[in-house]
């Protein structure tokens, strides 16, 4: 009779267990949210001279996500990005796009955030506490990733199948919302020509050291001037370092205020550009800039470089 009772006490707490486990994982799936690209069937591998450009229709292929709509409120605190079936340097960007707003300088959807290859050696964003992301109800979003596959000594070459990205987000709890400040996603880029959508500058031959950016008058979209006063709470660059790229410099009303260098992963074609939480005040009218510095020893230009920063950046309301 007493080992019935311990049986039955057995079952009893069994069945509380996997009560809490279930309640425990339901809570804590509702608070992530994740957008996934249709795959790639087959992502080939392909050559890539010196000289050439990313941007070329035989050098990339893109993935993106269905059009989705947001069901509810949604204050994002940080974020993960993982490639699916491909290793992390068949990257070359990832962005979450709102559909409904244009991007400021460009005819295209507002990007929220974004992550570069370089990037990917910490592949998570996590805003200091009380600041996250908002977007309402309703938003028609989409993810959107440019995926490369260079032959050796760019990149490793393989054949891949079945290539796809994926973006998690950790989202607040409703406790949380109330005391969590709004952040917005500001992206600087050096452009050789007053084209809002060409994201490259060219870098000349048997160069050392060659800059671009806001201090030379052929580039464009190198400077950012703040509309009100506030805070930017984390930013991180992104630069070619297998075309040459060697850093990029960030300037808050021409003070030098981060340099950001690129340098060689362990992975055998990464390359690794920091990316991070700041604590930067900043007031009306102040203007954050950028220059990049790349070397070229070769005899062709590089006409495919690139020099980005991604501000997240929370205005005082």
């Amino acid at each position: 009779m007493q080992s019935k009772k311990y049986i039955l006490l057995f079952f009893i707490f069994l069945t509380l267990l996997f009560f809490v486990i279930f309640i425990t994982q339901n809570k804590t799936n509702q608070n992530i949210f994740s957008i996934k690209t249709n795959p790639i069937p087959h992502l080939h591998a392909h050559n890539h001279a010196h000289g050439d450009s990313l941007t070329q229709s035989t050098h990339h292929e893109f993935s993106k996500s269905n059009e989705i709509e947001t069901e509810k409120d949604l204050w994002i605190k940080a974020i993960n990005f993982d490639i699916v079936n491909a290793d992390d340097t068949v990257l070359h960007h990832m962005v979450l796009g709102r559909l409904d707003m244009k991007n400021q300088i460009c005819n295209r959807y507002k990007p929220l955030l974004i992550m570069g290859e370089d990037q990917m050696h910490q592949p998570n964003i996590s805003f200091p506490t009380g600041y996250a992301i908002h977007i309402p109800k309703g938003t028609p979003l989409m993810a959107d990733t440019m995926l490369h596959n260079p032959n050796p000594p760019i990149g490793y070459g393989r054949e891949y199948y079945n290539v796809s990205s994926k973006i998690n987000f950790t989202l607040a709890n409703e406790k949380e919302i109330n005391n969590l400040k709004p952040v917005d996603f500001i992206q600087l880029y050096i452009a050789n020509k007053n084209d809002p959508c060409d994201y490259t500058f060219t870098v000349p031959a048997n160069t050392a050291n060659f800059t671009a950016g806001f201090k030379n008058e052929t580039n464009y979209f190198t400077s950012y001037q703040f509309p009100t006063d506030g805070k930017i709470i984390y930013m991180g660059a992104h630069v070619h370092g297998w075309e040459g790229g060697q850093s990029l410099e960030v300037y808050l009303n021409e003070e030098l205020i981060k340099s950001y260098r690129t340098e060689k992963s362990k992975a055998e074609y990464g390359y690794n550009t920091p990316h991070g939480q700041e604590n930067i005040p900043v007031k009306f009218g102040d203007t954050i800039s950028i220059i990049s510095t790349y070397n070229n020893p070769y005899p062709e230009e590089i006409v495919g470089a690139m020099g980005m920063l991604g501000i997240y950046f929370s205005p005082d309301k």
